[in-house]
């Protein structure tokens, strides 16, 4: 497979964190398993999300709820921390472990860092394979899809990844974690609309079946994010072919 790969220059991508603390191994899971209910793509309780790291340092509508370099100043941990009826955070289920809230401490004390999306994850890599190999991949990929999509072939009408709406690929194409944050983060950066978002998730389960993988993993929404045609960014941030 051929793209075009895109790079975004060095002025928007800010360096990794050199802290002990990683956002992706350590932050981003809690917030997947105990906050993205109330917190994510779906809800936005107090106009928070939660759902990727540039999103939780924007805060609520009523302002910031972390405040890097500061997690005893910082409301996401007072509210974690709370025993509180009405006030605790999560307010449902069982509390943050001790374990949990001493990771996100540890994180916003670290400064808060969150990876960028790098030139590395929109690179594509060269093409090492002749066209019957693509042609029996192809044919693999089909066969996967056909099965996937037989309980809705008949009444809806899906047999492919591209007839599959938003819905259906946010249950058959959901990614890993690092995945996730990745397109949650690409998608704030490069601006997708729904649309946009779930055309990139389409084609990375497409990239995924390709491969003969059971879940869509980050290189298969780096590869994504590589054949989208980036038309526009905000002023500033330049764009680099």
């Amino acid at each position: 497979m051929r793209g075009y790969a895109f790079f975004l220059s060095l002025s928007i991508v800010p360096l990794y964190s050199q802290g002990k603390t990683d956002f992706l191994r350590d932050v981003q899971p809690i917030f997947e398993s105990r906050c993205q209910a109330c917190h994510g793509a779906q809800q936005q309780m107090g106009g928070l999300r939660l759902d990727s790291g540039d999103a939780a340092l924007k805060g609520a509508t009523d302002g910031p709820v972390i405040s890097p370099g500061k997690s005893a100043e910082s409301r996401l941990i007072e509210r974690v921390s709370s025993s509180k009826k009405g006030f605790a955070m999560p307010p449902v289920g069982e509390p943050l472990t001790a374990d949990q809230i001493a990771k996100l401490r540890a994180w916003i004390d670290e400064g808060a860092h969150v990876p960028a999306v790098s030139p590395a994850d929109l690179a594509l890599p060269p093409a090492a394979e002749g066209s019957a190999a693509v042609a029996g991949r192809v044919g693999a990929a089909r066969a996967r899809q056909a099965k996937r999509y037989a309980g809705f072939a008949a009444a809806r009408g899906i047999r492919t990844n591209a007839e599959a709406d938003g819905a259906l690929l946010d249950e058959v194409a959901a990614p890993e974690p690092a995945g996730h944050a990745l397109l949650a983060r690409a998608a704030e950066r490069l601006h997708l609309s729904a649309r946009g978002y779930h055309r990139v998730l389409r084609v990375a389960r497409t990239l995924a079946d390709l491969e003969g993988a059971p879940i869509v993993a980050r290189r298969h929404i780096a590869e994504a994010l590589s054949y989208r045609r980036i038309t526009a960014l905000p002023e500033g941030e330049a764009l680099r072919a």
